[in-house]
């Protein structure tokens, strides 16, 4: 990505620097980074372009940030639903009915959102200040699935053998093989992966243990 570079440093949070932001969200979910319209983001924040740069360094700095948000975002909605899950369900049968509606949803996840996520992680690769801020969001993410593993063990809702933060980056890890099949020519529908999704769960997770 080429853009215009100033000097300035990125001020800290407030609510105009918070403002720009969200909208630049906006924009890479809506166009993708290699789309990215910085008037849309302007024009939708209602600032003008020397406000922007009193904010942000430059303008691969707002996408960055953008893209580093809304990976945090997305994943932080369905650990959350999951920590609801477990604080709410009354037994293990309603906890598991509500594991495989949770699937289920998560599972109409549109492509182009799995498509992002990869083009975060890989453009981390060539840049160190995004790498190091997927990292940071990717260790708090995973750690929060832990924490939440954990609760459900504790509630004697899934098997309480599991190393959670082992557990953690296996069902983390599941979603990668939806990436891997967006490639391919012949591709497995929502409802196939989330049923595979549900007995993966169900005997690795579910079942309890002898």
């Amino acid at each position: 990505m080429s853009r215009r570079q100033r000097s300035r440093p990125q001020d800290g949070d407030n609510p105009t620097s918070a403002r720009i932001l969200e909208q630049a969200m906006i924009v890479v979910t809506e166009d993708g980074f290699d789309q990215f319209n910085v008037q849309r983001v302007l024009d939708g924040a209602g600032v003008s372009r020397t406000t922007l740069y009193n904010h942000f360094t430059d303008v691969d700095t707002l996408i960055e940030r953008a893209l580093v948000a809304t990976f945090a975002q997305e994943t932080d909605h369905y650990v959350a639903l999951l920590g609801t899950i477990v604080a709410d369900a009354p037994d293990r049968a309603a906890f598991g009915d509500a594991v495989r509606s949770l699937i289920t949803a998560f599972s109409h996840l549109p492509a182009a959102v799995r498509l992002r996520r990869t083009h975060t992680i890989a453009l981390g690769a060539a840049r160190p200040t995004l790498q190091a801020s997927i990292a940071e969001q990717q260790d708090r993410i995973t750690a929060a699935w832990a924490t939440t593993i954990s609760d459900a063990q504790q509630r004697g809702f899934i098997r309480r053998d599991l190393e959670p933060h082992a557990t953690a980056v296996m069902v983390l890890s599941i979603t990668i093989g939806r990436i891997v099949d967006d490639a391919a020519g012949e591709q497995i529908s929502d409802q196939q992966w989330a049923s595979a999704f549900i007995d993966i769960a169900e005997r690795a997770i579910l079942t309890p243990e002898d």
